[in-house]
């Protein structure tokens, strides 16, 4: 039995999610490297500008202080 497989190609990006106090970043360089590779598809998690600003002392940031 023979099998055939399409080959993937697969760009992951990680960020972080420390919403502290942090100066203006310019991301245009990993904008550019993803409409370079020219994905089918792409899932990420956006947030508008004001719902970034409500997320920098967000309710469960004291609590998770309490367990370091």
């Amino acid at each position: 039995m023979t099998f055939y497989a399409q080959k993937l190609d697969i760009l992951l990006i990680g960020v972080s999610h420390n919403y502290g106090k942090y100066p203006q970043q310019d991301v245009s360089d990993i904008h550019n490297k993803i409409r370079k590779f020219n994905p089918n598809a792409f899932f990420g998690e956006f947030l508008s500008k004001e719902d970034e600003k409500n997320l920098m002392d967000y309710w469960y940031k004291q609590e998770c202080r309490s367990f370091i």
